[in-house]
């Protein structure tokens, strides 16, 4: 116990570091102000990694998938000289066989001369010829007009031989067979196997028509079909 009389010690001052416990490091160090600042010794230290508590990775981004294109079939090339002349055997053929039936008989009242039948075949053959040269042209333009000359003339002598060919046939057949109508039967089939066929050698895509085309091509099938529906009646009636 003091003395009354001892003076009292004077308080520590408060700009007078503070004293780390024994064994402990040192975190921070007293500012001349009296504010803590932190250790320079501490702001080195490792950040702890927060196991067990961890964040999985992100998994690896995906790779962008390319889409596939689907281009179709490869379009078919025009054939200029097989298409248009395939066309023009299918007219002069299916022309022949009915101007044929009319010129030989006259029990439906039409008096059709041999000389009358020729210049119809040979004119529906002309047409005929002239637009599918036309159509083959705008299928396939040849790099200069000698060639579209040479392929018209090659497509009119393809025509021509077919069409002897068959007539050779048919006259065979039907002296062997004495089958008129069979015989013509089978002519106006392969006529109209030729005309579908020609068309899509000649242009394998379908051309754009105007209205007024559409509607003469369908007229004419529409005749043609009305004349040989005709002439087979009038074949299968009196033979």
């Amino acid at each position: 116990m003091s003395h009354p009389d001892e003076p009292m010690p004077a308080p520590p001052a408060t700009n007078a570091p503070l004293e780390a416990a024994p064994g402990a490091p040192a975190t921070a160090t007293a500012h001349p102000m009296g504010v803590a600042v932190p250790d320079p010794s501490a702001l080195e230290a490792p950040v702890p990694s927060g196991a067990p508590y961890r964040v999985p990775a992100p998994p690896p981004a995906a790779e962008p998938m390319t889409p596939e294109i689907y281009f179709g079939p490869t379009p078919r090339k025009p054939r200029p000289l097989i298409g248009p002349a395939l066309s023009v055997f299918a007219v002069m053929l299916w022309s022949f066989v009915v101007a044929g039936q009319f010129a030989s008989s006259w029990s439906l009242g039409i008096q059709v001369r041999s000389s009358e039948a020729l210049f119809v075949v040979v004119s529906l053959t002309f047409v005929a010829w002239i637009a599918n040269m036309r159509r083959s042209r705008i299928a396939l333009p040849p790099r200069v007009w000698t060639h579209l000359v040479w392929r018209s003339i090659g497509a009119g002598i393809v025509a021509f031989i077919l069409f002897f060919c068959c007539l050779v046939a048919a006259t065979a057949t039907n002296s062997a067979m004495n089958a008129d109508f069979l015989v013509a039967a089978v002519l106006v089939l392969l006529s109209l196997v030729a005309a579908i066929g020609g068309a899509h050698l000649t242009s394998p895509v379908a051309p754009e028509r105007t209205p007024r085309q559409r509607t003469v091509l369908i007229a004419l099938w529409i005749a043609g079909t009305l004349l040989t529906l005709v002439a087979g009646v009038d074949l299968g009636a009196h033979g």
